[in-house]
């Protein structure tokens, strides 16, 4: 898995969100919800050492987005 990127972020935009009932309208802000429990809300985690962050559902635990962050030691 590679480090997020400006233009995931944007490609994730340009397909639209997966929560029922969306009319896809507007779709500038990208919100990471989950499809399987709605309001259950979300929790995200860091594990020490990973550069992995999950975001999962609060209530089943199953994973909606997974994404790498880069370190800033990283060199260009």
């Amino acid at each position: 898995m590679d480090p997020l990127t400006v233009e995931d972020m944007e490609r994730a935009l340009v397909m639209g969100c997966q929560v029922p009932g969306c009319t896809h309208e507007n779709h500038d802000t990208l919100y990471l919800d989950q499809r399987c429990h709605p309001k259950a809300g979300v929790s995200a985690r860091y594990t020490k050492g990973s550069g992995k962050v999950v975001i999962e559902c609060f209530r089943c635990k199953k994973p909606v987005f997974e994404f790498l962050v880069a370190s800033s030691n990283q060199q260009n």
